[in-house]
């Protein structure tokens, strides 16, 4: 575009202009008056409008006459004057005013010295049309035009020979700016930007002058450009003669102008700017100018500008051919506020101006047709803009809002609610900002920066802006025609500058830091904004859903992205994202950071996308990409949103590369992409809209995450920018850069949301066992489990308890363990003790996370409430210990059986299948199995329910004991299982315990029943410890007898007796002692007049000493326990052993004697030693000597202590539960030797787990009724307190109606592979029996199917079967669907009688337990693409409205293609457009595979207008494997003009037949398409018609139909050269066009073709 004004009025006006800016107001809204109405009139070119009062009523701003000397005209705040028609303004009047287009007006504001650096100041950057504002104001005295009416018949005046005449070319067709090296593109504003000619070293512009005055100033040359970024010699010719030549630096605007002498003027004239440093060295021209003086010649124009020369003065001015159309014509004077009424006298207008001290701009005007009309006309009402404490502001466009509902509206209420933050908002519309602040000038982004500016002064509260609506960097959009290009392009909000920077929108001046927290929707419409807001109000109650790992684990996971082009870059790249890592891995983040960095040189990486796509849809909290990337796209190929399901988890995004945060351009970017992607995609998007650079994006990184982490945990991602831009606010030019052009795509108030503590818990996708089905022959065994936080990251330690139980509930082990602080996912391996036999069947580790409470967790309750181990809903982690080992079902233990049809064994494994293997049955009368009734037998079996048959015959009122066992042979040994039972066929069935090895099961407390005892019942043995101590007495250290750590003083002799012997007797029947009186007993010495526990004798006579001789041979009889030690006050105190051996000769014994007698071995010797102290202890009985010492010396010490005991007087046994009963008859007891003394010996029988009796004290029998409890045990209590003997029991029976019993069998499974492994997608069934093992008939049994998969994922369901008879067999089948997802093996559980449905005597045995191998479907499926059913080359011409089919084949057809999602369409139009289609667009039509048809087809029906094109097709099975690594692309073209090529044949020559090769463009096939041959005569030999040319189709054909060179009779024609012409009409008889083919066309002469014929 350019613009030619032929007057220097314009360039005086632009001066004027340029002085205004200079004083233009602080914010831009200081003229205005808020209680005022104003009118809005919008003009976009220079003139004299002309506004009638009919005009002001229709707009509503007059309803009545007004005093014309109220109106007030403003423009950029100040005063313009206006001429009235009449100051009783009303109908038919009108008032005038001078409008100027916009210019300069805001673009000035941003330069520091815009008449320096402002490239273009004739063009706006933004927009041509300007804004004059009309109010009412009687309070002052408003500008008005001088009316002027010379006295034209009376001048002496001689006219004026000439004014000042401007030849002005403007440019505006290209935009330029500068760029950095890298390259980088400031926001900021700077020389040389803006519009003008190309960028080019050379600009020509030509000059045509006419009516040359030979009087007046010299002509004068001008011209405005700005240079490249390359060091500039601008050469300047006029007419083709150099008239400058100078250098100067790059980048700068070049103002220039040249006096020029008259001669130098021709009628044609050139002016050459051109650029002679370098072939890099360029310019870009904004302007051009010649001023010359000329003579009153107006070029038969109605409205002319032009100036005069200053003179003091008046002057007359005779204007020739002006264009008065018959009407007036009045002279504007606009530097004097002038208006000239003037004389027209024939073709000659006259007028009298008055003198002027400057250069003075005018315009000319005819009444008839040199005013203009202004085009729009609106109301404006001003706002208030008053600080009411709002703290988030919504700057958006009402467009989006003004149809439909107001989603802007509930975007502030949400912000405003609790949900949302209780922020004060308020809403603030776009126009309103142009205005206000911007001077009514729309589009302007100074506008908003003025307001900005205003906010931050005025709006102290105010935290947060948040702008809703697209941006479009202002180069896009300066004229309607750029937006009609852009036929997509919508535009809401402005941003700053290009590259377009929202920061700087807010910043003081070119500063890049924002005054607030800055953010943008790039909201296109109403529901791009509710969408964004259901995703904000997920991503705000994110923290606060449930603390589990599905739905707060993703907000601890991070996703690092690296690319990079070289070795250097990829090695920076990942140092830069490491740095990142470590911090966000670090406390109190504690993230887990999954990185995948760029592996090759390509442009974009294809690869690794899966495992992205799947951290994508499990939820990240956060993406850091670091490497290259444009608007639309990263160098990973992730950038479609719709392949991530991961509604709810939407991740904040930084973009640490160039452009990709660019919001402002032409096409949809990638940000946009992510975060206006309806549930999906991203909650934000952070990324430079320009360029950047590897070093600054890694520091600015590091430096955010830094500062976000361990400083500004609780603030907002918006303060967060802000902070850190306000740090690097005065930084290096090309940092600031960054700083300015990194753009926040989302709300500000968006918080990274770190909880203030941990939260542990387990994951129960990670619990298995290894191995995953533990042998019961292996010592020990591991389960992993993973621990996780879900938190925050502290580094304290943390205990875990863990609680192994079998599945009766019994604890076998509990574990503690520490481990240091988990930040994320911790796995844990812990080894668990086997049991051998006894482990077998289901196991539960219980384990609770922090079992004392003392870590503080939050939220409170919930995160301390989380901390047990739970897998599927179910307390623990639950698995099996399997074996061989077969367990006793028929008859149980302790049965009482009293029919011989109920003679059979039966016993089960705990799951099956198992090995097939031998099973070892034995039966005996003995428990040692080796009487000569022993019998048994081998059944083989693969596990299950194993029956064995014996041949013995029972005899009645007898014990059997019965075991089983698999063979041997395994080398393992033995593993019995054993249960006894009795035949006896007077009773009712039920329990019974009459044999030894029956009633030695039971538990003992004080009786006992072993061989030892001769088989019988004995009282058990109380023990004492007894301790002797001997030495010379001392108060201090005394010696003495103690009994359970009691010393006796009854025992203290040393107290009344000096030297001798003290013996203590005890019995083992109670341990009492009888007391000896006052005055001894037995010849022993008392003179203490207390009952004493010790025998204390004098030794030092014969007769003495014999006292002591007879009280040992009397007094200790059997049963007797003797405490012997010697008596020593002093040391000088002596008991006479050396005399001792001589009382022989008196009485032929001595004590020395008796006590050898008694045990004693060192007793003689001390006859040698002397009177040292000694001890003596022995059990006249089975113990025999107990202990014996004595010291070497007379102060030695010696010690005893033994371990005693007497017989009890009672004691008790009780059974193990009993519970085969659902109701208890008769309880049948029989004693012997209880002398039938009810207090001798009875039994109770009492409720499992507990001390309560149910009923006690009974001796015989006892019928028993319904209210007793299922489970129960019997206690048999014997007493006996005179001879301590327990009576004997011979029975207790029960008698009862048994519990049923059922066990299942597996029998086989379907697939039968031999790996043990099943297809995905392929059914799995399992056939299984259930089997009735007893003789009682079941209810309708309920059956648990349970498919768990690799991560514990388990799916459930029943089925209830009929009833099971007695002894009968129920085969049934479970079916199970292996589904698509990442499964590496299933396990599957069938369960009878789940939770005891009903009451049931095992269960031990009602699970089959088998885990299957998944073979994953990998296999990927075949991609291939038809275009109007063909296959085409790359370049190929297709029809505009082609059918695109693209067939998907799987061979894996037990899960078929049924759902179009499967299937990636992306068009690439050439036009910087990749287009993603939907599925679901109407477009798109689609067929499913199914079992007998591998082949899922997608049908895409574009329409297409001319161009290349590009196809990106990608397709996944159902188990999610792509066609290929990268999409399918395909190239074509599109001609929608209807035309045909020349038609080639081929081959050519031929000798059998030739086929006919022509391209067809457009979109429908020609209706008339015929071949005529001919000889070169020209007579027509063969016509070949469209219907036997066969189907044609756009593009490139080649016919089907092959001619044999036969004539139209079939005869075969002569060898030689033949011509053909092809005929192909329309229907309606118009000829299709020639579509050119520069290499066939060469064959072809006048449409005719030849071929050759040679045989």
């Amino acid at each position: 575009m350019k613009i030619v004004s032929k007057l220097l009025f314009t360039f005086i006006i632009f001066v004027s202009l340029f002085d205004l800016s200079i004083g233009q107001s602080k914010f831009g809204n200081e003229w205005i008056n808020p209680s005022k109405t104003y009118l809005k009139l919008k003009i976009a070119q220079n003139g004299i409008y002309k506004v009638s009062y009919e005009e002001l009523v229709a707009a509503g701003f007059l309803s009545n006459r007004v005093n014309g000397a109220d109106l007030q005209l403003i423009n950029f705040g100040e005063d313009q004057a206006l001429y009235i028609s009449d100051n009783d303004f009303g109908p038919g009047d009108h008032f005038e005013f001078y409008g100027e287009k916009n210019t300069i007006g805001l673009d000035s504001l941003l330069y520091d010295n815009w008449k320096q650096d402002l490239l273009n100041p004739d063009y706006s950057l933004v927009n041509d049309t300007n804004a004059y504002f009309l109010t009412l104001a009687p309070e002052k005295n408003n500008l008005r035009y001088i009316i002027k009416n010379p006295n034209y018949a009376n001048t002496t005046l001689t006219p004026f020979p000439y004014y000042l005449h401007e030849e002005k070319e403007v440019f505006s067709s290209y935009y330029f700016k500068n760029v950095d090296a890298g390259p980088t593109r400031h926001s900021i504003f700077e020389p040389s930007e803006g519009f003008g000619q190309h960028i080019t070293n050379k600009s020509n512009i030509s000059f045509k002058t006419s009516h040359l005055s030979a009087v007046g100033p010299l002509p004068k040359i001008s011209m405005r450009t700005g240079l490249n970024g390359n060091q500039a010699r601008l050469e300047i010719l006029w007419n083709g003669i150099t008239k400058s030549s100078f250098i100067t630096p790059a980048k700068i605007t070049v103002q220039w102008s040249k006096t020029l002498e008259l001669a130098e003027i021709n009628n044609s004239n050139t002016l050459i700017i051109q650029n002679t440093y370098s072939t890099s060295d360029q310019h870009i021209l904004a302007n051009a100018s010649l001023i010359y003086s000329r003579q009153f010649f107006f070029d038969n124009k109605a409205d002319f500008s032009f100036a005069m020369t200053p003179q003091s003065s008046q002057r007359l001015l005779e204007i020739n051919d002006f264009k008065s159309g018959g009407g007036s014509a009045f002279l504007y004077d606009f530097k004097n506020k002038t208006r000239y009424n003037t004389s027209i006298v024939g073709d000659k207008v006259r007028v009298i101006i008055d003198g002027s001290q400057d250069t003075t701009s005018y315009k000319l005007v005819s009444t008839v047709d040199g005013y203009l009309t202004v085009p729009v006309i609106l109301t404006f009402k001003p706002l208030k803009w008053e600080d009411e404490g709002q703290q988030y502001i919504i700057l958006t466009n009402k467009t989006l809002y003004n149809s439909g509902p107001n989603y802007i509206q509930d975007y502030a209420d949400y912000r405003a609610s609790q949900e949302g933050g209780n922020y004060k908002t308020k809403i603030v519309e776009i126009q309103d900002i142009y205005d206000n602040f911007g001077n009514g000038i729309d589009r302007h982004f100074m506008a908003v920066k003025r307001f900005a500016a205003f906010m931050n002064t005025n709006w102290k509260s105010t935290e947060y802006v948040f702008l809703i609506g697209k941006g479009v960097e202002y180069p896009y959009v300066r004229t309607a025609d750029d937006i009609n290009n852009y036929r997509d392009l919508v535009f809401f909000v402005p941003t700053f500058g290009f590259t377009g920077s929202d920061n700087m929108l807010f910043s003081e001046g070119n500063y890049p830091n924002p005054y607030f927290a800055i953010g943008r929707l790039a909201a296109r419409t109403g529901s791009d904004i509710k969408n964004y807001l259901d995703k904000v109000k997920l991503h705000d109650a994110s923290p606060f859903m449930q603390q589990t790992i599905e739905d707060k684990y993703w907000m601890k996971q991070i996703l690092h992205l690296g690319g990079g082009k070289t070795d250097s870059e990829q090695r920076d790249i990942k140092n830069g994202l490491d740095k990142i890592a470590n911090i966000l891995e670090e406390p109190i983040f504690g993230a887990k950071v999954y990185s995948y960095f760029k592996n090759s040189f390509d442009a974009v990486q294809f690869a690794v996308n899966e495992e992205i796509n799947m951290h994508f849809e499990s939820g990240v909290k956060l993406v850091n990409f670091f490497g290259h990337s444009a608007s639309t796209s990263w160098d990973f190929s992730i950038q479609n949103p719709k392949d991530f399901n991961n509604y709810g988890k939407y991740p904040l995004i930084n973009s640490f590369g160039c452009y990709s945060g660019n919001l402002h351009g032409i096409n949809k970017g990638i940000s946009e992409s992510f975060v206006l992607e309806k549930d999906k995609g991203s909650i934000s998007f952070y990324a430079s809209t320009g360029s950047a650079f590897v070093q600054d994006l890694s520091l600015y990184g590091y430096k955010f995450f830094r500062l976000q982490l361990n400083e500004n945990k609780n603030k907002s991602l918006g303060t967060i920018i802000k902070d850190l831009a306000s740090t690097y606010r005065d930084t290096l030019t090309q940092f600031k850069t960054l700083i300015s052009q990194l753009t926040f795509h989302g709300d500000p108030a968006l918080k990274l949301h770190i909880d203030e503590a941990p939260d542990y818990l387990f994951n129960q996708e990670v619990a298995k066992s290894i191995p995953a089905t533990v042998q019961a022959a292996a010592q020990t065994f591991e389960v992993e489990l993973e621990c996780r936080n879900i938190g925050s990251f502290k580094k304290d330690s943390v205990d875990i308890v863990f609680f192994h139980e079998q599945n009766n509930g019994k604890l076998i082990d509990t574990i503690n363990l520490r481990f240091n602080g988990i930040a994320n996912q911790f796995p844990i391996k812990i080894t668990l003790k086997n049991y051998g036999n006894i482990s077998v069947g289901r196991h539960l580790l219980r384990a609770k996370i922090d079992p004392k409470n003392a870590i503080t967790e939050l939220p409170n309750p919930d995160a301390e409430s989380n901390n047990e181990l739970s897998i599927g809903n179910k307390d623990g982690f639950e698995f099996y210990v399997v074996d061989n080992v077969a367990s006793i079902v028929y008859p149980p233990d302790y049965a009482m059986i009293n029919t011989k049809e109920h003679f059979v064994l039966k016993a089960s494994t705990s799951s099956a299948p198992l090995a097939k293997t031998d099973y070892v049955f034995q039966i005996d009368t003995t428990a040692y199995f080796n009487s000569p009734m022993l019998e048994s037998g081998k059944i083989n079996s693969e596990g299950g329910l194993i029956v064995y048959t014996p041949k013995m015959t029972l005899v009645a009122n007898r014990v059997y004991y019965w075991r089983v066992s698999p063979d041997s042979l395994s080398g393992q040994g033995y593993k019995w299982s054993q249960a006894s039972f009795a035949y006896i066929p007077d009773e009712d069935e039920g329990w019974n315990q009459s044999h030894y090895f029956q009633f030695a099961q039971n538990s003992f407390q004080d009786l006992v029943i072993s061989e030892e005892t001769g088989r019988r019942f004995e009282f058990g043995k109380e023990y004492k410890i007894i301790k002797l101590r001997n030495k010379v007495w001392s108060e201090d250290d005394k010696p003495g007898y103690s009994r359970n750590n009691i010393l006796f003083g009854s025992s203290l002799a040393w107290t009344f007796l000096d030297e001798g012997i003290g013996i203590i007797l005890n019995n083992d029947l109670n341990f009492w002692n009888p007391a000896v009186p006052p005055g001894g007993k037995f010849g022993s010495f008392n003179p203490t007049g207390d009952p004493l526990d010790v025998y204390a004798f004098k030794t030092s006579t014969p007769q003495e000493r014999k006292l002591v001789i007879d009280f040992l041979e009397n007094q200790v009889i059997n049963g007797t326990y003797v405490h012997f030690y010697t008596i020593q006050k002093y040391k000088t105190s002596n008991y006479h052993p050396e005399d001792w051996a001589s009382d022989s000769l008196l009485y032929n014994k001595s004590i020395i004697s008796v006590m050898e007698k008694l045990g004693a071995k060192q007793i003689r010797s001390l006859a040698n030693i002397g009177s040292v102290p000694y001890i003596f202890q022995m059990h006249k009985g089975p113990l025999g000597v107990l202990h014996e010492d004595a010291s070497d010396n007379i102060e030695g010490i010696i010690e005893s202590i033994s371990y005693l005991y007497n017989k009890t007087n009672r004691g008790k046994q009780a059974t193990k539960t009993i519970d085969e009963s659902k109701k208890y008859k008769k309880l049948k007891v029989l004693f012997s030797e209880n002398n039938g003394a009810k207090e001798k010996s009875y039994v109770n029988y009492l409720k499992e787990n507990s001390s309560t009796k149910i009923d006690s004290f009974i001796v015989s029998s006892k019928d028993l009724n319904k209210s007793i409890p299922s489970k129960i045990f019997l206690e048999n209590v014997a007493y006996d307190s005179t001879t301590r003997t327990s009576p004997q029991l011979n029975f207790w029976r029960l008698s009862y109606d048994p519990l049923p019993d059922a066990a299942v069998s597996f029998t086989k499974s379907e697939p039968n592979n031999t790996n043990g492994s099943i297809k995905q997608g392929d059914k799995l069934k399992v056939y299984y029996d259930i089997i009735n093992t007893n003789f009682v008939p079941m209810d309708s049994i309920l059956v648990k199917y349970t498919l768990t998969t690799s991560s514990n994922q388990s799916s459930t369901t029943y089925k209830r079967l009929k009833p099971l008879s007695a002894n009968e067999k129920i085969s049934d089948v479970a079916e199970f669907t292996i589904g698509t997802g990442s499964l590496t093996d299933v396990k599957v559980n069938i369960e009878i009688n789940p939770n005891l449905d009903q009451p049931e005597l095992h269960t031990f045995n009602n699970v089959i337990f088998k885990q299957f191998g998944v073979e994953r479907d990998i296999t990927n499926p075949l991609l291939d693409v038809y275009f109007d059913g063909v296959r085409i080359m790359d370049g190929d011409i297709i029809s505009p409205k082609p059918e695109i089919m693209v067939t998907l084949k799987d061979d894996n057809t037990l899960i078929p293609i049924s759902n179009a999602e499967v299937f990636e369409v992306k068009l690439d139009t050439g036009r910087n457009q990749l287009l993603e289609i939907p599925m679901n667009s109407p477009q798109i039509k689609f067929t499913p595979a199914g079992q007998n048809n591998p082949y899922a087809k997608l049908f895409y029906y574009p329409e297409l207008k001319d161009g290349e094109y590009t196809l990106y097709v990608q397709g996944s099975d159902a188990t999610g494997n792509k066609s290929g690594l990268n999409p399918r692309a395909v190239k074509f073209k599109v001609i929608e003009k209807q035309s045909v090529s020349n038609v080639l044949n081929y081959p050519n020559p031929f000798s059998t037949s030739t086929q006919f090769i022509f391209t067809l463009t457009g979109s429908e096939i020609p209706d008339i398409m015929s071949i005529s041959i001919m000889t070169l005569s020209g007579k027509v030999v063969k016509e070949i018609t469209s219907q036997e040319l066969g189907p044609l189709k756009i593009g490139n054909n080649r016919t089907e139909y092959k001619w044999d060179g036969t004539d139209e009779f079939g005869s075969k024609l002569a060898n030689g050269v033949y011509l053909y012409k092809v005929n192909v009409r329309k229907s309606n008889g118009e000829k299709y066009d020639h579509f050119t083919n520069t290499k066939a066309d060469g064959f072809f002469k006048e449409g005719f073709g030849k071929l050759v014929i040679l045989r």
